[in-house]
C-alpha cells in the first residue's frame, strides 16, 4: 500500500510513501519559526506513476498538497518547510482522516529540492535507515520489527534537528521522485 506523503515537499510535498513511512511526534522546527515556500505552488506531475501533486498556500507557513490520478484526488495533506544547513525538509502532519477535530497523529518528513529547470525532488525516510538510528541511540523513539520497520519518534524538535544536521542524509532519505512542474 503506498501513502503519498509531500513533499512534501513533502511534500508532502509529497510523495508516495509505504505504509510503513516514519513518523514523529514532533516536527523538525515549530510552525511559528517557518516561512511558507512559494516556489513549491502549482502542479508538479510524477511521470511514472502519473499523479499531479498540487499545491496551494495556506495560513502563516503552512501549505497543502492535493494528490491527483487521473483528475481525482486520492489524498491530501498539509506541511510546512524547515530548513537546516543547505537542505530543505517537509514537515508533513499526519491526522485523523476518519475524525479531523482528533488530534494530529505525528509528523514524517520529506527532504526536497528545487531546480532551475523546474523538477522538484522529494525523498522520503528510509524505515530501515531510521530504526538502525533508534537502535543504535542516535534518535529517541520505538521499532516495531519487520522488512520495513514501524518506527515512531519521540525526540523533540531541537534533537531532531541536531540529528538531521550531523545525519548522512543520502543514506536516511530514500525512494527518490522527481516531479516536472506543470503550471
Amino acid at each position: 500500500m503506498k501513502t503519498p506523503l509531500l513533499l512534501i515537499l513533502a511534500a508532502s510535498l509529497c510523495i508516495a510513501l509505504s505504509s510503513c513511512v516514519p513518523t514523529a511526534e514532533c516536527p523538525l522546527s515549530p510552525p511559528g519559526t517557518s516561512k511558507s515556500d512559494p516556489q513549491l505552488i502549482g502542479d508538479w506531475l510524477d511521470k511514472n506513476d502519473q499523479e499531479t501533486y498540487r499545491i496551494s498556500a495556506k495560513d502563516g507557513a503552512w501549505m497543502h498538497v492535493d494528490i491527483l490520478k487521473a483528475g481525482a484526488k486520492t489524498d491530501s495533506y498539509d506541511f510546512y518547510s524547515t530548513t537546516i544547513g543547505k537542505n530543505t525538509f517537509a514537515n508533513v502532519i499526519f491526522t485523523n482522516k476518519d475524525n479531523p477535530a482528533l488530534p494530529p497523529t505525528g509528523y514524517t518528513f520529506v527532504r526536497y529540492s528545487l531546480s532551475d529547470a523546474g523538477t522538484l525532488k522529494i525523498s522520503s525516510l528510509s524505515p530501515q535507515a531510521t530504526a538502525a538510528a533508534v537502535q543504535a541511540g542516535k534518535l529517541k523513539g520505538t521499532v516495531t520489527p519487520g522488512k520495513d520497520p514501524e518506527v515512531f519518534l519521540t525526540d523533540s524538535d531541537k534533537d531532531l534537528a541536531k540529528f538531521m544536521k550531523n545525519a548522512d542524509l543520502d543514506k536516511l532519505f530514500t525512494n527518490e521522485m522527481t516531479l516536472a512542474k506543470v503550471k
